[in-house]
């Protein structure tokens, strides 16, 4: 699970309070920044200065000319900062964050020293590299459990070649499976069995409704309807049935299979479980993005 140091920016830039104003304008400018942490002559934090503030400082200092303004001569211009430890969970920093003035966060590391600022650059920048790290990884195992699927009995085939391939995608961190052209399970490996309460290889041979919690089906359905046209579904996220009637989060990528003749096989799914890094699964609920969720405040 990420932390708050896992995704900050370091060596932030701070402002004292005894830093002189135009000072601090021209290091704003020079920088590029919106916003800033200021700290005493102790290096504690006292807030944060932001564009806003900054413009306020100099309104101001223009009503009221004066020879030199410190930062601490308009502390009541500072906004109160938002802080989080460097061990905080992504699911805490995104909460503290949503609740910030700043829309940032203050992270904290021994003695309460400032050591990180967190943006939601920050957040969006951590979670687009984990999508595209899963999209890499996924490209590889759907050519891999494809080739276990639908392609290891066919006459001649390589027998070393379907061993190497088939080992890749039981070893795949992610749950996998295959639904052909009728919509029945064609193959699935190990982890989806686990992950779905089955023993292996007892999911097999069942309609591909199984897997889905019965709100879901349509869409399902839909999904290798669209697969069959476009030869892609979407990566999206559903829930997927338990054998013990449970729901389990998952984000699914679909991919249409075709022979050599352009002949529609089925569709091979790549599956991460949303259960297993409860930091997602927070902040995808956090912001409304499951169905459940949303119907549940509409009925309060």
């Amino acid at each position: 699970m990420k932390t708050a140091h896992d995704i900050m920016t370091t060596n932030p830039i701070l402002f004292n309070e005894e830093d002189d104003l135009t000072e601090v304008t021209t290091r704003f400018l020079l920088s590029r920044i919106s916003s800033a942490p200021v700290v005493d002559v102790r290096e504690k934090p006292i807030g944060v200065l932001t564009e806003t503030g900054l413009m306020k400082c100099f309104l101001m200092l223009y009503s009221k000319p004066a020879n030199k303004i410190k930062l601490k001569d308009v502390v009541n211009l500072i906004d109160p900062a938002t802080f989080v430890n460097l061990d905080d969970a992504l699911e805490k920093v995104l909460r503290t964050m949503l609740t910030s003035k700043t829309s940032r966060v203050i992270v904290l590391g021994t003695s309460n020293r400032i050591v990180g600022v967190i943006s939601p650059k920050d957040i969006l920048k951590s979670l687009s590299e984990d999508l595209l790290q899963i999209k890499g990884v996924s490209d590889k195992l759907l050519k891999a459990a494809t080739h276990v699927a639908y392609n290891s009995q066919a006459s001649g085939a390589d027998v070393s070649e379907d061993n190497l391939y088939k080992k890749f995608f039981e070893n795949s961190p992610y749950m996998m499976h295959s639904v052909d052209a009728q919509g029945m399970v064609r193959m699935a490996n190990k982890k989806t069995h686990r992950a779905l309460g089955y023993e292996y290889p007892e999911l097999v041979g069942k309609k591909m409704e199984t897997l889905y919690l019965e709100k879901y089906w349509e869409s399902a359905r839909d999904g290798l309807h669209q697969a069959r046209r476009e030869g892609e579904f979407l990566k999206v996220n559903t829930s997927m049935l338990h054998k013990n009637g449970t729901s389990l989060p998952v984000e699914i990528q679909t991919t249409g299979l075709f022979d050599e003749k352009s002949k529609f096989l089925g569709t091979m799914s790549v599956v991460r479980s949303l259960d297993q890094d409860p930091s997602i699964t927070s902040i995808m609920e956090l912001i409304g993005i499951f169905d459940d969720k949303a119907e549940n405040k509409s009925k309060k």
